[in-house]
């Protein structure tokens, strides 16, 4: 169950003190009776409220609620209080331990409590559900983040494999200055290619016939002219 909010506007404090009018005053008291009982079943509590007012004013079950909203234990309660002063102890342990995870009270006292100021009970069970949403969210917060850093550490990890193990086409091929080539060459089969020399020889094997003439032919012919 998320948090319940004490009205629709922008969740101050504020708003939840507008509770002068009779039917705001019952129906934010009976969404907050609600809320504290869902999480008292879901810790599989024996107590429930029936009357927020009257209920919670021996800090028994607001020490309980707590626990259930916060997963953890209230210390110094007494569970079977007798006197007002053994009261207002369980209230005062309560919003102690409330102070000490850093819910705000908005100087809220064991009195206000005690005596069934509903105002004061109501602004107490807005700050815990608003605390607990609060939880809710960093939690969320931290799921995602955690996410993301496995997501990097997979692709580190791959990256470093990668460089690692290398390509598979490495060391292939010709060697020429740059130490191999990434794609393999095709082989010469033991051949070797046609060396300048080879190029002289063919170019020395040219008919004589096919040269420039520059011999008498071209005197005579000189002459004529």
């Amino acid at each position: 169950m998320a948090c319940i909010k004490a009205s629709q506007s922008d969740g101050s404090t504020d708003d939840l003190h507008k509770v002068h009018q009779p039917k705001n005053q019952k129906s934010i008291t009976q969404i907050y009776t609600d809320w504290a009982n869902h999480y008292l079943e879901k810790s599989r509590s024996r107590r429930h409220i029936h009357d927020l007012q009257a209920d919670v004013t021996d800090g028994v079950v607001l020490a309980e609620v707590i626990e259930a909203v916060t997963g953890q234990k209230v210390p110094d309660i007494n569970k079977k209080p007798k006197s007002s002063s053994q009261m207002l102890d369980n209230i005062n342990s309560s919003l102690a331990y409330l102070g000490s995870v850093g819910v705000a009270l908005d100087g809220l006292t064991a009195k206000d409590i005690k005596d069934g100021n509903l105002k004061a009970i109501l602004s107490l069970f807005f700050a815990l559900s608003r605390y607990k949403q609060q939880q809710k969210q960093a939690q969320q917060e931290r799921k995602e983040l955690e996410k993301l850093r496995e997501k990097k550490l997979e692709s580190e990890m791959v990256t470093t494999a990668a460089s690692k193990l290398g390509s598979p086409y490495k060391g292939h091929g010709g060697g020429g200055g740059g130490g191999g080539s990434a794609i393999p060459t095709p082989a010469l089969g033991g051949r070797r290619p046609p060396t300048e020399h080879h190029g002289r020889g063919l170019r020395s094997s040219t008919p004589a016939s096919s040269a420039p003439s520059t011999g008498k032919a071209d005197v005579m012919q000189l002459r004529k002219l």
